[in-house]
């Protein structure tokens, strides 16, 4: 309690002292100062982080590895993919007689998936095909991959997860 009386009555003797001193002496340009006394006027110079050789070289060394392993990591998404793709692709040209057949244009996802309408979810996804494309909600399932899904309805995906385009085959 005793600091802040302390505190408070040298603020108020320095605002006086302050005070007195302005009434002789009058500021010509009472905006520039704050209250700390600091000329808000003084050009302030923001100065660029500078990089060395060293550290632009390991900057770039490792966005460099980061962007291959992403490129590692979309290599790997689309090979698990295409490793359950290609059968169920070469059973529907079978079962379609290349899909010259009425029924190509047939929802086939009954023979990927089984589970019950509660445990899909919905999402929206554009499908092109010669005639258009439109916009549809999509029903996907946790135990079936997404492109799989798609490709029972005629459908490759644009991406090997969470495809939200997929043209007709």
């Amino acid at each position: 309690a005793e600091i802040g009386r302390t505190l408070q009555t040298n603020l108020a003797h320095d605002t006086t002292n302050q005070e007195s001193e302005t009434l002789g002496n009058p500021d010509l340009h009472p905006d520039t100062h704050n209250d700390l006394g600091y000329s808000d006027t003084a050009l302030w110079e923001d100065i660029p982080e500078s990089m060395n050789k060293e550290d632009a070289a390991s900057l770039a060394h490792i966005q460099s590895i980061h962007q291959r392993l992403i490129q590692e990591q979309k290599y790997q998404n689309w090979k698990d993919v295409l490793e359950i793709l290609f059968p169920i692709y070469l059973h529907l040209k079978n079962l379609t007689a290349n899909w010259t057949l009425p029924l190509a244009l047939d929802n086939h996802s009954g023979l990927l998936c089984n589970c019950p309408p509660g445990t899909q979810t919905v999402r929206e996804v554009d499908l092109i095909d010669l005639m258009g494309q439109k916009r549809v909600n999509f029903k996907f399932c946790s135990c079936t991959p997404d492109p799989a899904l798609l490709l029972a309805n005629g459908y490759l995906s644009s991406t090997p997860i969470f495809p939200q385009t997929a043209f007709s085959v």
